[in-house]
């Protein structure tokens, strides 16, 4: 994650950031909530203290084996399935992990696998890589997370879980948009965070969040859909101040220069949504990082 971000998180478009920074919409943590993520920052903690002195140099299989996995078995309380086989029309691939809300609910579709009825029961998969490898490039002509995400295309399971133990990215079928739309948290600079801060990591990547109501939806959806309607909100809001502000605009552009007259009201206008819009641009590049606003240069 960059470091030169002032976020517990990084989101990449799957979420509206106003969203996740409204306390009204998304609210610090109290009662109960907050005593269950103290304990699961404190264990994990633990887990992480003991495991990346080991992990950190190793390969996939021992960060799997000795973070990873229990990490998302132990901790977060997802019962594992290993390498399920998923057929696709040219050949089957295999998933990491199909993850399920208990070993019932597993084992009541153990002998599916590879089935529609197995990956049905999963309410997410998840996909591991060694600490060091970077989630934002290919390796052996795979990008991580468009991977992913054509595991999540093929199973029609809704979200998936792309993590290195270190990195831990969120993955939505439709929404991550070919695996380049994801939510994600530095875990290891989380644990060492407020609890308030931790809550970017617990309220996303728990098994609770993950379980389908009767209605077989989840509070990752539930997020989803509270992300879209603050945008569209903002959106309307949006509009009725860019009007505003391109009006301001022109009435000050003809106020200031006696030689404009009605007549050059097209100009005028055209002069100024050109200005109005390279101003939302830069502002928009500096709320996301893409400017060195930092660099005094």
């Amino acid at each position: 994650m960059d470091s030169r971000r002032d976020k517990p998180y990084n989101n990449q478009g799957l979420f509206s950031d106003n969203f996740l920074d409204s306390p009204d919409h998304f609210p610090p943590l109290r009662g109960d909530e907050l005593v269950a993520a103290r304990a699961l920052q404190g264990r994990l903690a633990a887990l992480y203290a003991k495991a990346k002195p080991v992990v950190e140099d190793a390969k996939e299989a021992v960060c799997e084996d000795d973070l990873i996995k229990p990490a998302l078995r132990d901790l977060l309380g997802f019962a594992l399935d290993p390498q399920p086989p998923l057929a696709t029309v040219e050949q089957t691939i295999v998933p990491d992990f199909a993850l399920f809300p208990d070993d019932a609910a597993r084992q009541s579709v153990i002998d599916m696998r590879g089935e529609d009825e197995f990956y049905a029961a999963a309410v997410g998969l998840a996909e591991a890589k060694p600490w060091k490898q970077s989630l934002n490039v290919s390796h052996a002509g795979r990008h991580p997370g468009a991977q992913l995400r054509g595991y999540l295309q093929e199973s029609s399971v809704t979200w998936g879980v792309l993590t290195n133990g270190q990195v831990w990215r969120l993955y939505h079928r439709e929404a991550s948009r070919a695996g380049f739309r994801y939510y994600e948290v530095d875990l290891p600079e989380l644990l060492a965070a407020d609890v308030q801060d931790f809550r970017y990591f617990f309220r996303f990547f728990s098994r609770e969040v993950f379980v389908r109501d009767d209605q077989r939806r989840n509070r990752l959806d539930g997020y989803l859909q509270g992300s879209r309607d603050y945008w569209l909100g903002l959106t309307d809001r949006l509009k009725d101040r860019v009007y505003d502000a391109l009006t301001a605009l022109m009435t000050g552009m003809v106020h200031g220069s006696a030689d404009l007259g009605e007549e050059h009201l097209p100009q005028v206008h055209e002069a100024c949504l050109v200005l109005l819009y390279r101003m939302l641009f830069a502002l928009y590049s500096e709320a996301r990082g893409l400017l060195p606003i930092e660099n005094p240069g």
